[in-house]
């Protein structure tokens, strides 16, 4: 099983999450958890999140990644 998540860094809770089997890149299971996000957060991407498509996404959502 492939899970990917948001959570909230100061208290580590997880508020969203996908999963898939492990064929499933995490970056497939991200695009369900983009509705999660709004204008105002701020977002830390780790090193396995990538690629224009996946950013503009995110930031069409409001949201301010880093």
């Amino acid at each position: 099983m492939r899970v990917a998540a948001l959570v909230e860094c100061g208290t580590h809770a997880v508020f969203a999450a996908a999963t898939g089997p492990l064929s499933v890149h995490e970056q497939h299971l991200i695009l369900a958890l983009l509705h999660r996000l709004q204008p105002g957060m701020l977002v830390l991407a780790d090193r396995g999140i990538t690629g224009f498509e996946l950013w503009k996404a995110a930031t069409d959502t409001g949201a301010d990644l880093l």
